[in-house]
């Protein structure tokens, strides 16, 4: 009984380990795919019902506003909705963008 119980215990961390490595890798990969980025905080200007799939129930999208380093006014809408909304009208959202084609 006492060497299945080790058994378990040697699996169960050899899997927390390798979670472990694959979350730092993944904050590695991340990391240096914002490089150059800029960080700004915006507003949410709009919530969107859309229907992307015909039949099928809408999700809510934000529009987002913020200011560019160049304190240039830029409005998109986030690639990705909920339902509920999981926004609403004025609230601040943490943007990361690329200077050169914000």
């Amino acid at each position: 009984m006492k060497i299945v119980k080790f058994i378990g215990l040697c699996v169960w961390l050899g899997m927390m380990s390798l979670f472990v490595y694959l979350g730092l890798l993944s904050l590695l990969k991340d990391s240096s795919y914002f490089k150059g980025f800029e960080k700004a905080t915006g507003s949410v200007v709009a919530v969107k019902s859309i229907s992307k799939v015909q039949g099928k129930g809408a999700c809510y999208y934000p529009f987002v506003e913020f200011l560019d380093v160049r304190k240039n006014k830029i409005q998109f809408m986030d690639d990705f909705g909920s339902y509920p909304s999981k926004y609403s009208i004025s609230d601040q959202v943490n943007i990361f963008y690329n200077p050169a084609n914000p």
